[in-house]
């Protein structure tokens, strides 16, 4: 029940405060933590994994940069990377 729950606040909020339009994705960032994750697999359950785009974004040499390659490789997203460091 709390994961039903979870997903209509997560439409709620990305209907009313953004302005996504048909063929449009959510993008979300990806840091490999609990945060994020969950936000990503909240945005893929409410949306479809078609629409989102992962957003990885290491500050130079990131040592788990791997946990956020596992994590869109896991829940099927595309991605891209870019490094912020000195940005």
């Amino acid at each position: 029940m709390e994961l039903k729950r979870l997903l209509s606040l997560t439409r709620q909020a990305i209907d009313k405060y953004s302005m996504i339009e048909d063929g449009d994705k959510i993008a979300v960032g990806i840091s490999g933590g609990k945060d994020s994750t969950a936000t990503a697999y909240a945005a893929v359950k409410a949306y479809g994994k078609e629409n989102v785009l992962g957003v990885l974004m290491p500050n130079g040499n990131q040592v788990d940069i791997a946990d956020s390659k596992a994590l869109v490789s896991h829940i099927g997203i595309e991605h891209f990377e870019v490094n912020i460091k000195d940005s």
